[in-house]
């Protein structure tokens, strides 16, 4: 859900990617319900693993599920990462799915709003 927000909210301006340590394969039907009711698109959202990521060319690293998933990662992405301890609605009811998504839909706008505030500042 977060590259779908990130892309929807972020615009051209942002190139999002999202990968899990251990993907299973497959979307839940929830997710692509949830950002329907919120009228983000889903287009492109698959599930994937770290290994199928450039991982070196990407500038920030966003965890949605705390600390420990950065373990995997090169250390100079674990520097440059952004740590959210966000539940997983893996098998919940819709309505937590759609919870959720608003959660994570506020703090990428939040994000995006602290990086446009930094990018303005170093001008």
């Amino acid at each position: 859900m977060a590259e779908a927000f990130a892309r929807h909210l972020g615009g051209e301006g942002v190139a999002a990617q999202s990968a899990g340590r251990y993907p299973t394969g497959r979307i839940e039907d929830a997710t692509f319900w949830a950002l329907e009711r919120l009228r983000v698109s889903s287009a492109g959202l698959t599930s994937k693993g770290f290994d199928s990521i450039m991982l070196d060319e990407v500038d920030l690293v966003v965890s949605l599920a705390g600390p420990g998933v950065l373990r995997a990662l090169p250390l100079p992405l674990q520097r440059s990462a952004v740590v959210w301890s966000i539940r997983d609605p893996y098998g919940e009811e819709r309505a937590v799915y759609l919870a959720v998504a608003r959660l994570i839909a506020e703090r990428v706008q939040g994000l995006l709003r602290d990086l446009s505030e930094t990018e303005l500042s170093l001008i």
